[in-house]
């Protein structure tokens, strides 16, 4: 009796042993999400495609709750259908977008020729994603209706790189922890489901190289820089190594970084030394990584390496009157002895140049007499030299003013009212010729008109003496 009952004083005292393990502890769960952060939608989500127009659009939409990485898109073709779309346009280009969301793109779905699809409704699925990574259940779909249009052919074909399967899918396992009271401790098996996500990789890699600016311009001796980008297309990232091909001699190159894992960016840094030839040259940026190369070309604009000049200029008085002489002083940086052309603008526009000499310290003067009244201006400039770039200095104005008016001389008054007597002279004389002709035309007529009248008598015949008023024969009285 004592053994039994030690026996089951034993059992209970190890059964409480085990309620005591159980029942007082609550273990903390962590709830995780059942989907990635980032949503995928597209609208509309059903597109008809009819021949001959063999193209369909729709527009996708990807968001993300943190916006801390650039997220891809992948677009799986319906395996039912073999003669699915032959490729996809993303806004119009072939390039996959890959941004920090949101952001949206306009996808077009490209369908070849022959029309060899049967009618019916097939359906693409639209996964997002960062490069490298897949979350299985982000995605979304469209549905395309092949419209039986009694046309077998496209009229235009459309052939493009297929979008590139991603490498990286993700999928999960779950297990549960427990929360339930000390009671229940044969529930102790319920579990709350816990996510954790397991990689599997299919599909091939590849990259994408993009170059800013697309030309860059220097001077012999210098350095200029561009900017390399480096992008994920598809696949799991591998390693690209950067280089640059068909850069002239007398010049260097560097990589801020010679390799890396698409996404990256990388400075590239080239200098020349100042015996480069000037000229256009174009380069190419290569990568390589993973089986694939790549190569987008930059330009390269060398100019000569000269040096800068620089000319001064100064004008004295800024007014003077016409006759007087202005003063002009002037230096050329660098100090050569040279040859510097002064332009003169009068004021109707003309220009007059003059040449003049530099001292072996670059300076110069010129004195000049301008012989128009009004606005003037002048500046200084140098066409160069083998080592120095051309150099002008800033304009300078003066004003020029008309000479003071002088009384005038007798002789010029003289020669002022000369015409003007010629004038009434011969007004004069024309006068006085008209008088005297008319006069004598008088004179005449009067003389003639007696004559006639007392030359013979009307009654007798007898010639009448000149002034008589009778006729002498028969005594008739005349007039």
């Amino acid at each position: 009796m004592k053994g039994l009952l030690g026996n089951v004083g034993q059992a209970i005292l190890l059964l409480v042993i085990l309620c005591a393990l159980t029942s007082p502890v609550q273990v903390q769960t962590q709830t995780l999400p059942q989907h990635p952060p980032w949503w995928i939608t597209a609208d509309p989500q059903v597109i008809y495609v009819g021949p001959p127009q063999c193209t369909a659009s729709f527009t996708i939409y990807v968001t993300d709750d943190y916006k801390t990485q650039p997220i891809t898109v992948f677009i799986e073709r319906d395996p039912r259908n073999p003669w699915a779309p032959t490729g996809f346009l993303f806004d119009g280009g072939v390039e996959v977008p890959a941004r920090i969301p949101d952001w949206q793109s306009t996808v077009t779905a490209l369908f070849g020729s022959p029309w060899e699809t049967p009618p019916g409704r097939y359906t693409l699925k639209i996964y997002a994603y960062p490069p490298g990574q897949m979350w299985g259940d982000s995605y979304t779909t469209v549905d395309y209706i092949i419209e039986d249009t009694g046309v077998k052919a496209c009229s235009q074909n459309h052939v493009t790189t297929v979008h590139t399967k991603y490498t990286t899918y993700w999928t999960f396992m779950t297990y549960r922890t427990s929360t339930y009271d000390w009671w229940d401790w044969w529930q102790w098996w319920r579990w709350d489901w816990w996510v954790v996500w397991w990689p599997w990789t299919a599909g091939e890699f590849d990259f994408s190289l993009h170059a800013m600016p697309a030309s860059q311009s220097m001077k012999a001796g210098e350095s200029v820089s561009f900017t390399t980008d480096v992008r994920l297309v598809s696949g799991v990232a591998q390693a690209v190594t950067l280089s640059l091909s068909g850069l002239p001699g007398g010049m260097s190159y560097s990589f801020s970084i010679p390799s890396g894992t698409p996404r990256f960016t990388s400075d590239l840094r080239i200098s020349s030394q100042s015996s480069v030839s000037p000229g256009t040259y174009p380069v190419a940026i290569v990568g390589t990584g993973g089986g694939k190369t790549h190569s987008i070309t930059v330009n390269l604009v060398v100019s000569e390496n000269k040096q800068s000049s620089s000319l001064s200029l100064s004008v004295s008085p800024p007014s003077l009157k016409v006759g007087e002489s202005v003063a002009l002083g002037g230096a050329l940086s660098p100090g050569l002895a040279t040859t510097v052309e002064l332009v003169y603008t009068r004021p109707d526009g003309f220009e007059l140049v003059k040449h003049v000499t530099t001292s072996g310290a670059g300076v110069f003067s010129d004195a000049f007499k301008p012989d128009m009244p009004g606005p003037w201006s002048v500046k200084a400039r140098w066409p160069g030299d083998a080592d120095h770039y051309a150099g002008e200095s800033q304009t300078q104005s003066f004003t020029v003013e008309p000479p003071p008016e002088q009384p005038p001389s007798l002789w010029d008054q003289i020669a002022r009212i000369l015409p003007t007597v010629a004038l009434v002279a011969v007004i004069l004389a024309i006068v006085v010729l008209a008088v005297v002709l008319v006069r004598r035309r008088s004179a005449h007529k009067l003389k003639g008109a007696t004559a006639v009248a007392a030359r013979f008598c009307t009654k007798c015949g007898t010639k009448i003496p000149e002034g008589s008023g009778y006729c002498p024969n028969c005594g008739e009285k005349f007039g």
